[in-house]
């Protein structure tokens, strides 16, 4: 009873301090209510303090936990947060319901804050959203196609494949994953102008493939069986030389010279895939030294933890288009004029085709992107993407890329 009394006394002196704040500040118009407090405050203290001893006579005498129960209807239905038992909770139920204009004076567990003139704001309260990005691993929000009803269930070793928009849009047009350790300036690579090499005489592209092996998912697939290996193939009508074909084949109906490369560069080995094409790259350009830009066409991969894989997909006149992604290294000498073009790219294709692309990867390899005046590894799609949804994208992009060539 002595520590419910002194608990009780600790309630009443924080309620003074309270209230003395609210009415002592002479550049606000206290409240009639706040007034009549402060002329009667003795008069609560002692109504608060009879309601302390009641609650300990009320649980002697019902003692039972049937009898505490009366109560427990009430306290549910207020959805009380004052005290840490039925005892504390009874109090103030009394308090409230005689006095419910000052609950929050004795509400030992709420914190009551000052009038609205002194009370701190959230920081980022006028600040807009998307200002302020989260992590950019998978969108808060992702677009889902709806699985087939017909679907059977899976077995142990198959997996779904999830169709998500990965393009960032809220996260702002000059948002990049960037894996360095460098600040560029984007709005400024942007804007910046690059340097005109359009020639229609001479070759001016060499579309090549470093994983030409990678490939895709059949045509509306919505699982796939992890008892082999993933999306690759040795076939060039179903890996990423189809989806270099098709890239070559815009650039040249936009009357940009094209060449390209269709050595599977990972055929023989995946770890020496890169050297390999830096030879053939090195070939070209000994032959054709007209050529300026270089394009190295890959697809992405995407699984989850749970083995779910992740289609990267855009939507354009109501037709499903494999997501892009410009991957740009900065072990080249020239990584800001790649970036510059890839962010004029990216720009381009979000305003005409909304969300075509992803945010440009920036990382510290070199992808053999030195070697030409301008040159872009490119994802087109990820594994689960089908081969359809990939060469459309590549399509689209090539025309963009041969409007930014020519301009």
């Amino acid at each position: 009873m002595s520590d419910l009394l002194k608990e009780s006394e600790n309630q009443e002196n924080e309620s003074v301090n309270i209230n003395e704040t609210i009415i002592s500040d002479p550049s606000q118009n206290a409240p009639d209510e706040s007034i009549y407090v402060q002329k009667h405050f003795g008069f609560f203290k002692s109504i608060y303090t009879i309601a302390a001893f009641l609650t300990v006579i009320i649980s002697v005498i019902f003692s039972s936990s049937e009898m505490l129960g009366i109560f427990t209807n009430d306290l549910n239905s207020e959805n009380h947060i004052y005290g840490s038992g039925k005892l504390s909770n009874l109090c103030d139920i009394i308090i409230k319901n005689s006095f419910p204009s000052f609950e929050t004076s004795f509400n030992k567990d709420t914190e009551t804050k000052p009038p609205s003139g002194n009370s701190q704001k959230d920081p980022t309260e006028n600040v807009p959203k998307d200002t302020i990005p989260a992590e950019p691993s998978l969108p808060s929000s992702p677009e889902e196609a709806p699985p087939e009803e017909s679907s059977p269930p899976l077995n142990d070793n198959e997996h779904p494949i999830i169709r998500l928009d990965l393009s960032l849009l809220s996260y702002g047009k000059y948002y990049i994953y960037n894996d360095t350790s460098l600040s560029p300036n984007l709005s400024e690579l942007a804007s910046a102008k690059l340097q005109n090499y359009y020639s229609s005489e001479k070759p001016l592209v060499l579309i090549i493939h470093t994983h030409g092996t990678e490939s895709y998912m059949p045509d509306g697939a919505t699982y796939y069986s992890d008892d082999g290996e993933i999306a690759r193939s040795h076939d060039t009508e179903e890996n990423m030389i189809a989806v270099g074909k098709e890239f070559s084949r815009v650039l040249k109906e936009n009357g940009i010279p094209t060449l390209h490369c269709t050595i599977m560069h990972d055929k023989e080995s995946y770890r020496e895939s890169y050297s390999r094409s830096a030879d053939s790259i090195a070939k070209y350009l000994a032959q054709y030294p007209s050529i300026k830009y270089v394009f190295d066409l890959h697809r992405d991969s995407i699984m989850q933890a749970d083995g779910e894989l992740i289609s990267a997909v855009a939507t354009v006149n109501d037709q499903s288009y494999a997501q892009i992604m410009p991957v740009i290294g900065t072990g080249a000498g020239n990584w800001q004029s790649n970036l510059s073009f890839a962010l004029k790219l990216r720009e381009s294709l979000n305003e005409d085709f909304y969300n075509l692309c992803r945010p440009i990867c920036l990382r510290e390899s070199s992808y053999n992107q030195g070697m030409a005046a301008i040159s872009v590894l490119f994802e087109i799609g990820t594994s689960g993407n089908s081969l359809e949804e990939a060469k459309r994208a590549a399509a689209l992009t090539a025309r963009t890329v041969a409007y930014l060539i020519k301009n």
